[in-house]
């Protein structure tokens, strides 16, 4: 090439997605796959999973889930293992809660970087109770987040400590075998 001369510009690749090319599949096999989702969804109200809802702004129509005043949410004890290591953090969970109030599920969406916190966490939201959230006055499961913080103790570091990760292992055992 020349001095002067350009180049030709190269086509960008196409950004389109290639086409999902799917099995050849029996009709029978589709229809009945599709009527089970049907009577899947309409069994559970419509809904898959319970609906995500914020606590402070529920959507319109429906009452968010609240502590049950009869039984107070307790804090997460501070594993011994996490106070003598110096170990903090805040675990994000998203908790499921019954059309009875109950937590039936508790997911870790953030961890705090240390099984023994994510554990204590998990083993006591498990056991926390709401008054259910209400749809046209009617008990319906939902979905929500909260956040278990874990500040800093005040205690000195232990160096007789096992701050390795078969101690952590051994903590977090010690946790879930309690509950």
């Amino acid at each position: 090439m020349s001095y002067g001369e350009r180049e030709r510009p190269v086509p960008a690749p196409s950004r389109r997605p290639e086409r999902l090319k799917l099995p050849a599949m029996p009709w029978t096999r589709l229809v009945g796959t599709a009527t089970f989702a049907v009577s899947f969804a309409t069994a559970n109200n419509g809904w898959a999973n319970p609906p995500f809802i914020n606590l402070l702004y529920p959507p319109p129509g429906i009452a968010a889930p609240r502590e049950d005043a009869a039984a107070p949410h307790a804090l997460p004890p501070y594993p011994a293992h996490a106070a003598v290591c110096k170990e903090t953090g805040q675990v994000k969970l998203q908790l499921t809660i019954g059309a009875n109030g109950n937590v039936s599920d508790v997911q870790i969406v953030t961890s705090s970087g240390f099984a023994d916190l994510d554990a204590s966490a998990l083993t006591t939201a498990r056991r926390w109770r709401y008054t259910p959230a209400k749809k046209d006055n009617a008990p319906i499961a939902v979905q929500i987040a909260t956040s278990i913080e874990f500040p800093p103790e005040d205690k000195p570091p232990s160096f007789e400590a096992d701050c390795t990760a078969a101690g952590m292992k051994a903590a977090v055992e010690t946790i879930m075998s309690g509950s």
